[in-house]
């Protein structure tokens, strides 16, 4: 009888593991949205997948710089644009893990509850 036991618990367990799965796979998937976010200056827009693995879209406002200028100046351009890029990709994707964070919130509420208290 023992062993009966113990199989229904194994079995219960496997459920209650696959049904947690389930959920978190439902709150997390945010397949359908894109996130987007500008840099500091201004200067560029990044729109980037749900999971933050593919940039759908960069912006530029001014390009790479003036082509009016010496070819010397134009590493400076460079730099700042890049930089630029780089800061709106990292921005959307800090909005992307904050929406996946908000549906964790919203789902686990009691998971949350417990780090405030720990912290």
């Amino acid at each position: 009888m023992e062993i009966e036991e113990w199989r229904r618990v194994v079995i219960e367990t496997d459920n209650q593991i696959e049904a947690l799965r389930a959920r978190i796979a439902r709150t997390v998937s945010v397949d359908a949205e894109s996130f987007t976010a500008r840099s500091s200056d201004g200067e560029a827009i990044a729109t980037i997948s749900a999971d933050g693995q593919r940039v759908l879209n960069v912006t530029l406002s001014n390009g790479f710089g003036s082509l009016d200028r010496p070819a010397w100046a134009l590493s400076g351009d460079l730099d700042r644009v890049c930089r630029a890029i780089v800061e709106a990709i990292n921005g959307a994707r800090r909005n992307a893990s904050l929406a996946v964070v908000e549906n964790l919130r919203q789902e686990f509420p009691e998971a949350f509850d417990l780090l405030t208290d720990l912290q």
